[in-house]
């Protein structure tokens, strides 16, 4: 029995694609860049790595269209480890255009997953609820073990921490969702 109607099989397998398309799509993308005029080779890497991201793109909208936010949960803590702030340009102007996209961005995948939620019947609160806490009660857990272990361990990066409060959310919420099936 698969765990709830806002995640069907299809969400699954599109989830799967897009979370290999997309970091793929980005190393290939970042290693043509860095190699375009060494070899004519980065031509064919350029467009494999644009076509990889345009069928993550792909993926995510057919998720998001179906409003299976608990695979676009996933998808973004999949995501998140990704990005990388610091390898934005510096020039004034266009780092503030690119924080303003970023906050935009943001800004609505909550809108979408409070909407989504909002929506939901009480059982499905229950169990984003239950998820949440087991989520946070993990990281917080690990980040106090990271603190006891800082001097053998490397540093934590917020997006990492990020990505694994989501990825534990989406976990736990999928195990809630058997618990409470009939």
């Amino acid at each position: 029995m698969w765990p709830a109607s806002r995640a069907s099989r299809r969400g699954l397998i599109e989830f799967a694609i897009g979370a290999v398309a997309l970091p793929v799509g980005i190393f290939t993308l970042e290693h043509a860049g860095q190699r375009y005029l060494e070899t004519a080779w980065s031509g064919p890497r350029l467009l494999a790595g644009a076509a990889l991201l345009a069928v993550a793109g792909v993926a995510v909208f057919g998720i998001a269209r179906r409003r299976e936010y608990p695979w676009l949960l996933a998808l973004v803590a999949v995501a998140l480890p990704l990005f990388d702030p610091t390898q934005a340009p510096y020039d004034g102007g266009f780092r503030i255009v690119v924080a303003v996209r970023d906050l935009v961005l943001i800004g609505a995948a909550i809108l979408f997953v409070s909407h989504a939620l909002r929506r939901s019947d009480e059982l499905e609160r229950k169990i984003h609820g239950e998820a949440v806490v087991w989520s946070y009660t993990a990281a917080v857990v690990v980040l106090l073990v990271h603190a006891m272990a800082a001097d053998v361990l490397p540093p934590l990066r917020a997006t990492w921490v990020a990505s694994g409060l989501l990825a534990g959310w989406v976990v736990a919420w999928g195990v809630a969702s058997r618990r409470y099936q009939p």
